[in-house]
């Protein structure tokens, strides 16, 4: 899977960054975009890929649905607070579903506790949370996570682990 990985992500060398691509629309809807990324619609979009090719599944539908899968609390678009919001939380639902494997801490990473409170505090910056609905449960979902443990590599370790790392 490393590999595959790799082969795909390469493919979307010198794709345009953009920023905020799934909150454009006003609705929550399934937002797929193969010649933009953000940072999260990139990793998206290549493990969703890879998981097709591990099984020789090229069919659009599928592509999608995994997307779905793996973008949503529970697998499942509901509204605005069912997207997995914050990568770190991306990254804990899709190790529970056997997606990804976390190995940051295998590589040296640290723990540390991380208040995950940027969206709630920055309100005015998502349109959709003008309601006040979507806004607490934005606030709702940040609590649940603050129990989310945050393993990371510091800056300046990264460098001494490039040889522990897969592609």
């Amino acid at each position: 899977m490393p590999e595959i990985m790799q082969a795909i992500a390469t493919q979307f060398l010198g794709a345009p960054y953009q920023a905020g691509l799934l909150d454009i629309p006003p609705k929550e809807k399934l937002v797929l975009a193969l010649d933009k990324f953000d940072c999260e619609l990139f990793v998206e979009a290549v493990v969703a890929i890879a998981r097709g090719v591990a099984v020789q599944d090229y069919e659009f539908q599928t592509f999608a649905a995994r997307i779905g899968e793996q973008r949503y609390r529970d697998g499942q678009l509901d509204g605005y607070c069912s997207r997995l919001h914050y990568f770190s939380e991306w990254i804990s639902a899709n190790q529970a579903r056997g997606t990804v494997k976390q190995i940051t801490q295998d590589l040296g990473g640290i723990k540390t506790s991380k208040l995950l409170n940027f969206m709630s505090s920055n309100r005015q910056t998502y349109s959709q949370m003008k309601s006040d609905d979507t806004f607490k449960c934005i606030v709702q979902m940040e609590q649940r996570l603050a129990d989310l443990e945050f393993i990371y590599i510091p800056h300046d370790k990264i460098k001494q682990d490039y040889s522990k790392m897969q592609p």
